[in-house]
């Protein structure tokens, strides 16, 4: 799915077309991917690639994720994971002990007390990275 349409299937209902905004949150996208990515490896953790090297499906998960907290359907880090959590189940997929992309089974499909305190700061810092974007660039 190209940039094109996945902004067109996330803003279709909310009638947006700004293309700054379509912009924006490509880019929100990638910086936050990144930081959760970063803090990760410094725990010695490393799941995803760069955001860049995603699966188009995986950038698209992210990018409706921002879309929620940009239009606060979102409004704390639990909720981006219990949404994220309902996104994955509607997509298939299941938990596992072992990410498995090919059986589809992930080990943060959770609720958000049974993650690891590292799982729960990297979603903090997502939330928390996308907000202070927002806010900067004086996003409602």
């Amino acid at each position: 799915m190209s940039l094109e349409t996945t902004t067109e299937r996330i803003f279709q209902y909310k009638n947006v077309t700004d293309p700054n905004i379509i912009l924006f949150i490509n880019d929100v996208a990638s910086v936050a991917h990144e930081l959760g990515r970063t803090y990760a490896t410094m725990n010695g953790i490393l799941v995803h690639p760069p955001f860049a090297e995603l699966p188009e499906w995986r950038q698209d998960s992210v990018k409706e994720e921002i879309f929620k907290i940009l239009d606060h359907q979102i409004e704390s880090p639990t909720q981006a994971h219990e949404s994220w959590v309902d996104n994955m189940y509607a997509e298939g997929w299941r938990y596992g002990a072992q990410l498995d992309t090919e059986k589809k089974e992930h080990p943060n499909l959770c609720q958000w007390d049974d993650l690891t305190e590292i799982e729960r700061f990297k979603d903090v810092l997502f939330f928390t990275a996308v907000r202070t974007m927002m806010n900067f660039h004086k996003i409602p």
